[in-house]
C-alpha cells in the first residue's frame, strides 16, 4: 500500500494509486478555484447594495433678477389684506400687468395690457409669498374673477415714479368686497413698504 494517498471511505482507509490522485486534482484544482471566485463576487454585489448611495443633491431654485419684483411683493401682501379680515388661503394673482388696473374694473369696455409676469417672474414671487398665503396660483383676465370664490384676487399695474416714492395702479376682490386704486410704496431703509393709497384714483365696493 506504499506509494499511494490514503483516502478514507466508510471508516476504512484506502490508498489511491497515484495516477488516480492526479487525475482527481487536476480537476478538483479548477473546481474550487471557480467557488472561491463566485462566492468573492456575490460578497463583493452584497456589500454594494448594503452601502447606502449618496441622496442626489436637489436642484436649486433659479435666481431672478428682476427689481420689480421688490415692489410687486409687498403690494400683493397689502391689497389682499385690505379686503381679507382673515389670513389669506387662496392668493389668485393676474398675470397681466395693465394700465387700467386702477379703475373699477366691472363694467369696464377695454384693457390695456402691455406686460405680464414672466414664468420665472411668477416662481420668485411665489416663493417670497409663500408663508404670506396656503395656495397662489396665477390667473389670466377671463379666468380671474370665477376663482375668486375661495380667495382674493390681486391685479397690478405698471410701475410710476414720484419724488422717492412709487405710484401703482392695482386692485383686490375676495367676491364680497373690493377696493382698487393708485397705491403708493415707500423706500424705508433697504426695502419697499406699502403704504396704501397714494393719490390719484380710487374706489371701494
Amino acid at each position: 500500500m506504499a506509494g499511494g494517498t490514503p483516502l478514507v471511505l466508510g471508516g476504512h482507509v484506502r490508498r489511491l494509486p497515484r495516477h488516480d490522485v492526479t487525475v482527481i486534482r487536476s480537476w478538483l484544482g479548477p473546481l474550487l478555484t471557480s467557488a472561491l471566485l463566485v462566492g468573492c463576487t456575490a460578497a463583493s454585489s452584497s456589500t454594494s447594495e448594503l452601502t447606502p448611495s449618496s441622496p442626489s443633491p436637489s436642484p436649486t431654485p433659479p435666481v431672478v433678477a428682476s427689481p420689480r419684483l421688490d415692489y410687486y411683493a409687498p403690494l400683493i401682501r397689502g391689497l389682499a389684506r385690505q379686503v381679507s379680515f382673515d389670513d389669506v388661503r387662496r392668493l389668485f394673482i393676474r398675470t397681466d400687468i395693465c394700465e387700467t388696473a386702477a379703475d373699477l374694473p366691472f363694467g369696464r369696455e377695454k384693457e390695456v395690457c402691455r406686460d405680464a409676469f414672466t414664468p420665472d417672474e411668477q416662481a420668485a414671487l411665489a416663493t417670497r409669498l409663500g408663508s404670506f398665503a396656503d395656495r397662489i396660483r396665477f390667473v389670466d383676465g377671463d379666468d380671474a374673477f370665477p376663482a375668486t370664490r375661495r380667495g382674493v384676487l390681486v391685479w397690478l399695474g405698471p410701475m410710476d415714479r414720484r419724488h422717492g416714492d412709487l405710484l401703482i395702479g392695482g386692485g383686490a376682490w375676495t367676491g364680497g368686497s373690493a377696493q382698487g386704486g393708485t397705491y403708493v410704496l415707500e423706500r424705508r431703509e433697504d426695502r419697499w413698504v406699502f403704504g396704501g393709497w397714494g393719490g390719484g384714483s380710487a374706489w371701494i365696493t
